[in-house]
């Protein structure tokens, strides 16, 4: 009894992706992603803050006269 190797050849399994993509071209990707979404959450965030300002602020009219 002899014993073969089962399995895929290791050119189809490079082929159909089998061992995900290559590190060189995620970590562009990855950084382009993390840039955007702090961009946007910084920007979702001072405007979140100007709204707050702008509707939350009780507009003074100066001093009340008293008798």
């Amino acid at each position: 009894m002899t014993v073969s190797a089962m399995g895929y050849p290791s050119w189809w399994l490079e082929e159909v992706g089998y061992f995900g993509p290559k590190a060189a071209n995620g970590v562009a990707v990855t950084g382009a992603l993390v840039l955007g979404v702090v961009t946007v959450t910084a920007l979702a965030v001072g405007l979140g803050f100007w709204l707050g300002r702008r509707t939350s602020t009780v507009k003074s009219k100066g001093y009340a006269f008293i008798k």
